[in-house]
């Protein structure tokens, strides 16, 4: 099988993605050819799909000709030939610095307890030098200091979305799927591109008995998922660190829309946006046999937003424990 990459592979082009997606995952072809003739661009969810569409197939030939040589600097930067065997690739011997303020490499995630860590890693991604907040910073009047505002509420929302990735994922006899993350700050238009992907059974599946999935559609779950609560996991024997309050993706929703961004979420044959709430089934035949979900925000308005007010009510407290900076 030989697919045409389009000029743009990712957020911008979501329809090509998942097109293309589809494709791979109805194949049964030994060989899958991914002309990278036409490619220009590639963002952290273009690297997360891939990830996750090709790791499983390792008993598959997987070749991309005609990757530019700065498309293949950038995406061993991004750890991605890291985690896959790709044919045809010439890869530059480039130096590597770390950009730990403005990008996560390309990372597998096998268990839940390396969440925490990882959202950590995220949250520094996101936020970058916009504040150097910290557990034992002076306290305001209200008892109150940058970290427990908005540091710490905002790496309790990717602990838990993380967390949710993995274990829904793994539901249903899907014991082997994994979940993809990455992230990148673009300093020009000064915008955060975040993604999780999981090769799982996805949203129908997972909450196909649940009494709030009124429309037994991958649409209907996607929008009964982004319902708080409904994807809790306090039972769940993955959970690490702390229980799961079933807030990550409600939350996580909140910070992009509040940030001028949104969530961007396909499973099974459709997909949806969550600036405007609209939905719709994937074009071309367009398939994600999981949960994959793309966050996008402004850097410069995190510091405005209460992230802390955007989580629900929980039944933790969410002072913080243990330092994650």
């Amino acid at each position: 099988m030989e697919l045409i990459l389009p000029v743009s592979l990712g957020t911008r082009n979501q329809d090509e993605l998942y097109a293309i997606a589809g494709a791979v995952l109805r194949s049964q072809d030994k060989d899958i050819i991914l002309d990278a003739s036409r490619l220009e661009f590639i963002d952290p969810h273009g690297i997360a799909v891939l990830g996750a569409l090709l790791s499983p197939l390792t008993d598959r030939n997987i070749s991309m000709p005609w990757l530019s040589n700065n498309l293949a600097g950038y995406l061993a930067r991004m750890d991605f030939f890291k985690h896959l065997e790709i044919g045809s690739v010439d890869i530059p011997d480039w130096a590597r610095h770390p950009h730990p303020e403005r990008l996560v490499e390309l990372t597998c995630v096998t268990d839940s307890t390396v969440t925490d860590d990882l959202a950590n890693r995220l949250a520094d991604a996101i936020t970058g030098r916009l504040t150097h907040a910290a557990p034992n910073d002076d306290l305001d009047e209200d008892g109150k200091n940058q970290y427990l505002r908005f540091r710490y509420p905002l790496w309790y929302a990717l602990s838990e979305l993380l967390e949710n990735a993995v274990t829904h994922a793994r539901t249903h006899g899907h014991l082997r799927s994994n979940v993809w993350v990455a992230a990148q700050y673009y300093e020009k238009n000064k915008e955060v591109k975040m993604s999780v992907v999981d090769n799982g059974c996805g949203f129908l599946r997972t909450l196909g008995k649940e009494p709030e999935l009124v429309e037994h559609t991958h649409l209907g779950a996607i929008r009964t998922a982004l319902m708080e609560r409904v994807s809790c996991n306090r039972n769940s024997p993955y959970i690490y660190g702390h229980g799961n309050q079933g807030v990550g993706l409600t939350t996580t929703m909140r910070i992009a829309n509040e940030a001028r961004g949104k969530l961007m979420i396909a499973s099974g044959n459709a997909y949806l946006e969550t600036a405007e709430m609209r939905g719709s089934q994937l074009p071309n035949n367009g398939l994600w046999n999981g949960v994959a979900i793309a966050f996008s925000c402004r850097r410069h308005a995190l510091p405005g937003i209460n992230v802390r007010r955007l989580l629900p009510e929980t039944e933790l407290d969410l002072s913080p424990q243990v330092q994650f900076v």
